[in-house]
């Protein structure tokens, strides 16, 4: 009888002393940390505006990352503070100084099996604050706490994401969807985002045809707060090469709501790559959210989406807008022995906004009556002293489908600078 328990407490005792070895003798745990100070500056007006908008920024981050066997695990954690000059601008407005506007933007757990399930797959599980997004980034791109999981094989992958809202900055959740979310971006008192329910599930296809790759997804919001902005959004994403140094990218999604009926996103981009031409970068890109216009409803992502509108001056909206933009990017030094001139990248970009409808559109300067509403001009530098050390400076216009409207809105320009050190 005592032979059987010793026997029984060996074969369960020495797996254990084994995989606990095998755990100790892997590679400790190694760590990263850093971070950035950034510094910006830009008006808010036309140019020659005495009032100017200056940001400072501090982010830091640590990760630590374990490896035993074939399992990954990492912990993350990255805070940010800023400090805005302008206390009525609305995405700082409670922000007086860095102590007072500093946010937890990261604190994750995350564990990858990479031969699970089978011996080709990948498992990986996240949970705690991160970024969440949809695959076109066009509809839910914020901080929000949740959980993830991804199931990824060679020729296929499934992804879970479920995420909460409530408990991040309103100004790093920008959603506004109701007169509730309005009134709390203007509210200096109040901090945290609404609270709504976030869900997104997709399945990819790599290289599902010529190279082409895939992705189908449906997203969910769940209104906490009103119940009066639920919605749900289904929509495909396709990216991939054309021709050798021609890529592009396609997506279409459609935003669902009891009270407002079927919406329709969609996006279009070409990108070609001239390498030999002083790294030539070239891209062609249109979006086309629908308003209020026969079958079809305004379309409204969950989170705010900008077109660039915090250099202009004013916000364009997202619904019933149809978005032209063209840019291009080179490196004039590239042979330059100097590698801080040589990494020197120069810019431009132009982007016009069209109106689908025949509705109003007071957020641009001059209340444009007809379907075009105006171009904004830019050009760019982006200069990198170092791999640590960088300047960019944007300086541009909006041209105004009106110029002859005789107020302050004339031509509006803008210009900012930042500089950044990384450490």
């Amino acid at each position: 009888m005592r032979h059987r328990i010793a026997h029984r407490i060996t074969a369960i005792a020495v797996p254990l002393v084994l995989s606990a070895a095998s755990l100790l003798s892997q590679p400790r745990v190694t760590l990263d940390a850093g971070g950035e100070v950034a510094a910006h500056l830009r008006n808010t007006d036309a140019v020659g505006s005495s009032y100017l908008t200056a940001v400072e920024e501090l982010s830091l981050f640590g990760v630590a990352r374990h490896m035993p066997g074939h399992i990954a695990m990492e912990y993350r954690l990255g805070v940010t503070g800023r400090r805005d000059s302008r206390r009525e601008y609305a995405e700082y407005a409670f922000a007086q100084n860095l102590l007072a506007s500093v946010e937890l933007t990261a604190a994750t757990f995350r564990l990858i099996n990479r031969e699970f399930p089978g011996a080709t797959g990948e498992f990986s599980f996240e949970l705690g604050r991160r970024r969440f997004s949809d695959p076109t980034n066009l509809i839910i791109d914020g901080i929000a706490d949740g959980a993830s999981i991804v199931f990824e094989w060679p020729s296929v992958s499934a992804s879970l994401d479920v995420a909460y809202t409530g408990l991040s900055s309103k100004n790093t959740n920008p959603i506004v969807l109701t007169d509730a979310d309005r009134a709390r971006l203007d509210d200096d008192s109040v901090y945290l985002a609404g609270p709504r329910l976030l869900s997104v599930a997709t399945i990819g296809a790599p290289a599902i045809v010529a190279r082409q790759d895939a992705e189908f997804f449906v997203a969910h919001l769940r209104d906490l707060e009103t119940n009066g902005a639920d919605g749900a959004f289904a929509g495909l994403r396709v990216d991939g090469p054309i021709v050798p140094h021609l890529f592009h990218t396609t997506s279409i999604a459609a935003g669902f709501t009891a009270d407002d009926g079927v919406s329709l996103l969609s996006s279009f981009s070409l990108r070609y790559y001239l390498d030999r031409v002083y790294l030539s970068r070239f891209r062609v890109e249109t979006t086309y959210a629908s308003g209020d216009s026969g079958a079809l409803s305004g379309f409204n992502p969950v989170h705010r989406v900008r077109f660039g509108e915090k250099e202009t001056g004013f916000d364009a909206g997202f619904a019933d807008r149809l978005v032209a933009e063209l840019a291009y990017s080179f490196r004039p030094f590239i042979a330059s022995n100097a590698s801080w001139l040589a990494a020197t990248e120069l810019g431009f970009d132009l982007v016009s906004f069209f109106r689908t409808t025949d509705a109003p559109a007071p957020e641009f300067p001059g209340n444009p009556t007809g379907p075009y509403l105006g171009t904004r001009v830019l050009a760019a530098a982006r200069l990198r002293a170092s791999s640590d050390f960088g300047l960019d400076a944007r300086i541009g216009t909006f041209l105004r489908s009106n110029p002859d409207t005789d107020d302050h809105d004339r031509g509006r320009g803008f210009f900012s600078t930042s500089i950044f050190v990384l450490f």
